[in-house]
């Protein structure tokens, strides 16, 4: 299962629940007040954005190709909307597609057809490098293995991604890091390795 946080205080209003279609069991659950046609997806929203959506997928494909020629096909035409203010649940049994719309969600992945706008912006054609940018800028990740580096301690671990930035000072880089790992606790773990911190602490660092 996948979490999409965006910013926004949901509306205290009693929201409805609709169900639609899914894609081989993969669904999509949202807290919303007016119900969508995503082809394949629940919706349940919590509120509308003025400025539109944050993430919007139009008619999405995703084939792998299989070794006699044939493909396999993950996703088949997915049309997904998510709105500044959503906290959006994918949901569905193994095989169901759920990782692969993340990974396309998420810039790993690229989409075999269809369409992907990113807070406004046409991302379907961009380059690896374009899209490394926005992954490293706009998108936060926390795998079920946390994928920390297993050498690098907890600070170098989150100070990480402000290097590919280069937007920030060592100094800079460092503050802001050390600032991070003490607002979850971890002020007194900042130079000790993944393989010295507990599940929950690197998890944390993730985060």
């Amino acid at each position: 299962c996948g979490l999409l946080p965006v910013k926004a205080r949901p509306k205290k209003k009693k929201p409805t629940l609709s169900k639609t279609v899914s894609n081989k069991g993969l669904n999509c659950l949202s807290f919303t007040n007016k119900i969508r046609n995503t082809a394949g997806y629940i919706f349940w929203e919590i509120n509308m954005a003025a400025n539109g959506p944050i993430i919007f997928l139009d008619k999405v494909v995703k084939k792998y190709p299989l070794g006699d020629g044939t493909f396999y096909q993950a996703l088949n035409g997915i049309t997904l909307r998510i709105n500044q203010g959503e906290f959006v649940a994918i949901m569905g049994p193994s095989g169901s597609g759920k990782s692969t719309l993340m990974h396309i969600i998420g810039f790993l992945d690229h989409m075999t057809s269809g369409t992907y706008r990113f807070d406004g912006q046409d991302v379907t054609d961009l380059s690896d490098s374009q899209l490394a940018k926005i992954r490293n800028q706009n998108i936060g990740f926390v795998f079920q293995a946390f994928n920390l580096l297993p050498r690098t301690s907890a600070l170098d671990n989150v100070r990480m991604p402000m290097l590919y930035a280069r937007t920030k000072t060592s100094g800079q880089m460092k503050k802001a890091a050390q600032t991070m790992l003490e607002r979850v606790g971890l002020g007194d773990r900042l130079y000790h390795p993944p393989s010295e911190l507990s599940g929950g602490q690197q998890q944390r660092v993730a985060i």
